[in-house]
């Protein structure tokens, strides 16, 4: 089990000599327990809550760091832009497994500039279930966003959610995510 031991730690500004001997151990357990050398029971976690001054829950690491950050911006035929520098992630605490975000940097269609569509990695094979729904997907290498309309005989007709916009065949999909959450800030 992954444990966030060190990063409470050092968020507190303690060294691992400082929390052992808060914990009444030694260092070198501190840094065995952080690094996963030692199995952290849940007593141990409890000691290192109270320590930290922190949940129990919150010392256990979420299975995802966070979602694969996917586009800064979207072109008209919604192509979808590599990110920003340094944006190549997101941390969201969300309950979905393999992740993947697209932060809309202006205006398109439904969705305004700073929307983050969440959705959930699948493999082509699963594709099928998603016909009608607004997807995160790549087809031979270029991300897109739209709607998947359908997919027979491994091609995939794809709609960019625009007035006036036209089916697109796009072929074979490496993956799609479909959309499962939206995030919006209202100012």
């Amino acid at each position: 089990m992954k444990t966030r031991l060190r990063h409470f730690r050092t968020r507190r500004g303690l060294t691992q000599g400082d929390l052992a001997r808060r914990l009444g151990t030694t260092a070198a357990t501190v840094s065995r327990l952080e690094t996963a050398d030692m199995t952290v029971s849940t007593d141990w976690l409890e000691k290192f809550a109270r320590a930290l001054d922190v949940a129990v829950g919150d010392l256990i690491a979420a299975p995802e760091e966070g979602a694969a950050m996917l586009a800064g911006s979207l072109a008209p035929d919604g192509r979808v832009a590599p990110p920003p520098p340094g944006e190549t992630s997101v941390a969201l605490d969300v309950a979905l497994p393999r992740p993947v975000a697209l932060r809309i940097a202006a205006a398109f269609g439904a969705y305004r500039s700073g929307d983050l569509l969440i959705g959930s990695k699948h493999e082509e094979a699963d594709a099928r279930r998603f016909a009608g729904r607004e997807c995160i997907l790549s087809a031979g290498g270029t991300v897109r966003f739209g709607k998947l309309v359908s997919l027979a005989d491994e091609d995939a007709l794809f709609l960019v959610p625009l007035a006036g916009a036209e089916a697109e065949r796009l072929g074979r999909l490496d993956w799609l995510a479909p959309v499962a959450l939206m995030l919006r800030r209202f100012d």
